[in-house]
């Protein structure tokens, strides 16, 4: 694994790099995610890159803490692939959104047809209708 994420710092042109082979602690992510008013695009990014580690705890924390502290309003913010992405699994997390996950889904892909993270959304939408459409069927 190899490259880095650079984190804007707010107010000033320059960035915090963090070495993608080497990521600190979840905790001293979310304290320079939070502090530096760092926009939702970036928690996204870093929160795949915990997952991608195996990381889940750093990875759910960083998307949970997201919901009320990342920075939503910045320059083509509604153009923003990982913006939509975001908002499409947040969906998924609360369970009963999984209409408007998959329209955020299909709107990621309508612009980018092999995005991976959108056709394991609808991967994961599909799979929890088959398993709903099967509890139906037999009872439960």
């Amino acid at each position: 694994m190899s490259g880095c994420i650079e984190i804007p710092l707010r107010d000033s042109d320059e960035v915090i790099e963090l070495d993608l082979a080497q990521l600190p602690e979840g905790e001293e992510v979310l304290g320079i995610l939070t502090n530096e008013k760092v926009p939702l695009n970036y928690w996204v990014d870093l929160a795949v890159e915990y997952y991608k580690q195996k990381n889940e705890d750093d990875f759910v924390r960083i998307l949970e803490s997201s919901r009320t502290d990342a920075n939503s309003i910045y320059r083509e913010s509604e153009k923003d692939q990982n913006h939509l992405l975001g908002r499409a699994y947040f969906c998924l997390l609360e369970g009963d959104k999984m209409e408007q996950a998959d329209a955020q889904f299909n709107f990621v892909l309508n612009q980018s047809a092999n995005n991976i993270p959108s056709l394991l959304g609808k991967a994961c939408i599909a799979f929890n209708k088959k398993v709903s459409s099967l509890y139906i069927l037999e009872g439960y």
